[in-house]
């Protein structure tokens, strides 16, 4: 069965106007990511260069010869493999900067140098848009209520549409701010279980990217935006909830996975307990980092290290002061302490509070008859 829609002029207003206009670095192109096939026809790997579809005439892009359907393969010499990844390294400078632009034009490779421009871009304006009663653009995301009656979808038109089943038609929009061009885009989106949250990822900002890398959280019912999530370098594209709904995983291009709300907080304690040991051990503030090795079904595997100014023949009892303020902090907060070499002898104190003796006993004995001699790691998960 087919449903066809009456087509109307609406005017959809951006919300969360912050100010009357912005200042843009511009290179006046419109690009897209190419495809896989694209690429092989291409002779390119899979996630390299992104294809231009259109150049603004008497823009910078324009000026330094840019046409569409040339493949741009690395701003600065830094490489190309989506469309978000232009548009990051575009907004990282300043107006006014030369870039050098390598792309691939009929199967041949050139480099070409364009000077940024700036645009003012009016932010809260209304802009006119075609209303068919369904998605103008592919749909990146799908879920349906708990009670079976409706259908949520998202898509690269910008907007998310609820449906309902038994009729086939929209009845409702959820819409964040949107702009020209990708500001706006959803790439990811997920329902809670039990229907209360949805959570919204993409290219959700044009500007500050803190905001165009966040995750918008709605309350499903009301489609009000409750929370802005900030804690990606990069775009969102992959959204999940935990069973009980009481937790959000997302995933992003910059190579991270965030479990909401659990590890904001966990880092936050962490990093604080730290801090204040490097401070007591030293008397000057140092500096602790955290990035993660590794991400696992349920969650992922922070790596904190810290840098402060010690003291000549009192090294390893500052070390050691602070390692063990950071690990006493890293199991109050919840955590499980371990490395991604191995636990290691001297995570073995926390390790031994963590780890059930009946593991242990089993260790042991299995040891024993592998290892009589004790030859293998003595000492480091079990006594010798």
């Amino acid at each position: 069965m087919r449903w066809i829609a009456g087509a109307l002029f609406c005017v959809i207003v951006a919300t969360a106007a912050v100010a009357d206009t912005y200042d843009r670095t511009w290179l006046g192109v419109e690009v897209q990511s190419l495809a896989k096939d694209e690429a092989s026809k291409l002779g390119l790997a899979e996630g390299r260069g992104v294809r231009v579809v259109a150049a603004v005439a008497g823009g910078p892009a324009a000026g330094a010869g840019l046409r569409p359907d040339d493949v741009l393969l690395s701003i600065d010499g830094k490489e190309l493999t989506s469309a978000e990844d232009f548009l990051l390294a575009i907004q990282a400078r300043s107006p006014g900067a030369e870039v050098r632009v390598r792309l691939l034009r009929a199967g041949k490779e050139q480099t070409v140098t364009a000077k940024l421009g700036q645009r003012r871009a009016l932010e809260g304006a209304p802009q006119l848009t075609l209303d068919t009663g369904g998605h103008m653009a592919s749909v990146v995301g799908v879920a349906i209520t708990p009670d079976g009656k409706q259908l949520v979808t998202a898509s690269n038109d910008k907007t998310i549409r609820v449906w309902d089943i038994e009729t086939g038609k929209s009845v409702r929009m959820i819409l964040g701010e949107a702009a020209p061009g990708n500001w706006g885009a959803i790439y990811a989106m997920a329902l809670s279980p039990d229907g209360h949250w949805l959570a919204v990822g993409g290219y959700l900002h044009n500007i500050d990217k803190t905001i165009g890398t966040a995750i918008r959280l709605y309350d499903f019912a009301s489609g009000s935006q409750v929370a802005l999530l900030k804690g990606h370098d990069n775009v969102v594209h992959a959204l999940a909830f935990s069973p009980d709904s009481a937790r959000l995983i997302s995933g992003s291009s910059d190579k991270t996975a965030i479990i909401w709300d659990r590890f904001e907080d966990f880092h936050d304690k962490v990093k604080a307990a730290t801090e204040r040991a490097i401070l007591e051990a030293t008397g000057v503030k140092g500096e602790v980092t955290c990035r993660f090795t590794h991400i696992y079904p349920d969650g992922p595997a922070p790596y904190f290290s810290f840098h402060a100014l010690g003291r000549h023949g009192a090294l390893l009892e500052q070390w050691q002061a602070i390692k063990n303020a950071a690990s006493d902090a890293l199991i109050e907060a919840g955590g499980t302490i371990t490395h991604h070499h191995a636990v290691g002898r001297d995570h073995r104190p926390w390790y031994d509070r963590q780890r059930p003796e009946l593991f242990a006993a089993a260790f042991r004995a299995a040891k024993k008859e592998l290892d009589p001699q004790g030859m293998l790691n003595p000492g480091v998960l079990i006594d010798p």
